[in-house]
């Protein structure tokens, strides 16, 4: 899941390569500052470093594999030679709902590079969901290298079955030793009191788009003309350097200059004509691994820097009206526990509490886990801070969204079937309910940052369109992906056709966002 959103933080942008009573307020404040943090503790569900015979002889036997005495403390370990697997079964059913971390320890001596991403070097699980087969693991991991973890975690599925671990080598040669096999709960679902009224007080006040990556005022004036309120701008492009040191630090700082030079001119011309701006800091210190991971929420250096980058982004444009607020982490990512203090919500914390010290009123958006995914508001506590929004992003299901750029398969069809499953607006409803829960229960704000469906997925219009009725309905302020930044996404270029043909009529997609545009009241 990780990887599929870090792919999709690349390519869905183009580059190739997110008044009840005083007593009902009271008790909802006192919640939130009784469960202001996002738990992780964690809980073993199987642990073993192979030591014992009782833990070697539930793994399955296979020819390439033995077990041998040369793990770093001289102890037991599993050795594969060339390709060939060992299995041994877990049962994960009692844990559905909950996320949970799978860490296992390895050493790599000359594997060959395999021609798939998901093979070479495999720590990985294989469950069944329902009738379909899945399977979960690090990518990328062959060659030679010292002991070092690899890790992955999984939201458990309700209806999960035949789960089993894998150690071994695939679709590669060479030699690989594994030790010290960890599965942890890392976050369960948080208990809250649904209270749903009936009536939604709430209403949707900012409708808008997603920003190119460069600043041009044409391109502005022409939202205004579409009576657009909010740009959602995005700090990214021309990515700078993200090393950890002091060389790469003002490279860094260098970069953030200049693309605050632009939101200067953004926020000049948006005043003009009345557009509210939200700062994406699309590019965050350390930036991302290979595995799609926010390097920031394992490094000390890193999270400094962010913090730090926040709060001189926050004293620059205190007084300026034209800043609706500030989304901290575009599509946070982690994958096994962070060091304490470190994790994608502390971090957001930390950050946001900083920006309170500055500017007491602009709106600070906060991001869940997984890339801003619906799911992971079942472990979402609120911050016990003012003027928090909650933000979402909305591209589910990936196999229709992405066509053709994730995804080799297109012609899926909405409303239609996905992967044997049938979808239509009820089931984005399902999907984003996670999220309604969390505005009930606690009677936060929703933002959702992005959403969308490629411009040739058929029927991309009516998605587009059955997501903005959710919003509406939950009056949740949103905005598109996106506006110029890449064709794919673009509602000026042609619907159906995969060529770059722009139109002299507006497509479907367009029509769309103008008839919701509508409603909007623009002004600073």
């Amino acid at each position: 899941m990780k990887i599929i959103f870090y792919l999709l933080s690349l390519n869905h942008r183009g580059i190739r390569m997110s008044r009840t009573c005083t007593l009902q307020v009271g008790i909802i404040l006192a919640l939130m500052l009784s469960q202001s943090s996002v738990s992780f503790a964690q809980s073993t569900i199987y642990q073993t470093d192979f030591d014992e015979l009782s833990d070697r002889v539930e793994w399955t036997n296979n020819p390439n594999a033995s077990w041998v005495r040369e793990d770093v403390k001289g102890g037991t370990c599993l050795r594969v030679t060339n390709a060939g697997m060992v299995t041994k079964a877990i049962d994960l059913r009692k844990y559905a709902g909950m996320k949970v971390a799978f860490r296992c320890l390895v050493k790599s001596e000359n594997v060959s590079t395999p021609n798939q991403t998901y093979l070479g070097v495999k720590f990985m699980l294989h469950y069944k969901s329902g009738d379909k087969d899945f399977w979960k693991n690090q990518d990328n991991i062959w060659g030679t290298f010292d002991w070092k973890y690899v890790f992955f975690s999984l939201i458990i599925p309700e209806n999960i079955s035949d789960s089993k671990l894998y150690l071994g080598l695939q679709g590669s040669t060479g030699k690989a030793w594994f030790d010290n096999i960890s599965v942890n709960i890392i976050k369960e679902p948080t208990a809250r009191q649904i209270r749903d009224l009936g009536v939604n007080k709430s209403r949707t006040k900012y409708r808008g788009v997603m920003s190119p990556v460069k600043f041009h005022e044409k391109d502005l004036q022409i939202l205004a003309g579409w009576n657009v309120n909010l740009i959602r701008w995005q700090l990214t492009g021309n990515k700078p350097v993200l090393g950890n040191n002091p060389k790469d630090s003002i490279i860094y700082n260098n970069w953030l200059d200049q693309k605050l030079n632009d939101l200067d001119k953004v926020t000049s011309v948006c005043k003009k004509y009345g557009i509210k701006v939200i700062v994406d800091l699309h590019s965050v210190p350390g930036g991302r691994g290979s595995d799609g991971v926010n390097r920031m929420f394992y490094d000390h250096s890193f999270n400094k820097r962010f913090i730090e980058t926040w709060k001189y982004i926050a004293i620059r444009y205190k007084k300026n009206a034209a800043i609706l607020g500030y989304d901290l982490v575009n599509e946070p990512m982690q994958d096994t526990l962070p060091p304490k203090g470190l994790d994608y919500y502390t971090t957001q914390k930390a950050a946001a509490q900083e920006i309170r010290k500055i500017d007491r009123y602009k709106k600070i958006f906060i991001e869940t886990e997984d890339g801003a995914s619906p799911t992971d508001f079942n472990f979402l506590k609120p911050m016990p801070l003012s003027n928090i929004v909650y933000e979402v992003h909305m591209y589910h299901p990936l196999a229709y969204t992405h066509q053709g750029v994730l995804y080799e398969k297109t012609g899926i069809e909405y409303p239609g079937l996905v992967s044997d499953h049938y979808y239509d607006k009820s089931s984005l409803r399902r999907i984003l309910q996670p999220v309604r829960d969390f505005q009930l229960a606690y009677k936060v704000q929703i933002f959702v940052g992005e959403f969308s469906a490629v411009r040739w997925a058929p029927g991309s219009a009516r998605y587009i369109n059955d997501c903005i009725e959710i919003f509406e309905e939950y009056g949740w302020d949103w905005t598109y992906h996106a506006y110029r930044e890449w064709h794919g996404w673009d509602v000026e270029y042609a619907d159906s056709s995969r060529q770059m043909i722009k139109p002299s009529y507006n497509t479907s997609r367009k029509k769309v966002l103008l008839k919701w545009f509508e409603k909007n009241e623009r002004g600073i």
